[in-house]
């Protein structure tokens, strides 16, 4: 007899700016632009129910892009309390706290 079990795949994608240049915008400053392209290289998939952004802005802090189901920015979110910059940071760690957080939060993650 085999086990009967259900299973998801995760999505975690990391974006780190590589920093204000004359040429380019930063991320935080074309996020939509950001993410259209990681739709289009298939990278983020609409409507997947359980995938993750995470960002690290050109002076080195992590937080968190929320998106909705059509992989369309909806907020940045600090991912721990501390506003400082964490860098060389393993992004399985930072997704570690995220969901460390929600879990003590009592809720799932809202995407609206």
């Amino acid at each position: 007899m085999r086990a009967a079990f259900h299973t998801e795949a995760f999505n975690l994608v990391t974006i780190k700016d590589l920093g204000p240049h004359d040429r380019h915008a930063t991320v935080t400053n074309d996020i939509e632009g950001v993410l259209a392209s990681l739709v289009a290289a298939g990278r983020l998939v609409k409507g997947h129910p359980y995938q993750r952004v995470l960002y690290c802005d050109s002076e080195g802090q992590w937080d968190q892009v929320v998106i909705d189901d059509a992989c369309e920015f909806v907020r940045f979110e600090q991912i721990t309390g501390e506003r400082k910059p964490v860098m060389d940071t393993d992004p399985r760690a930072l997704l570690a706290a995220l969901l460390l957080l929600e879990m003590n939060k009592g809720s799932a993650h809202d995407r609206s």
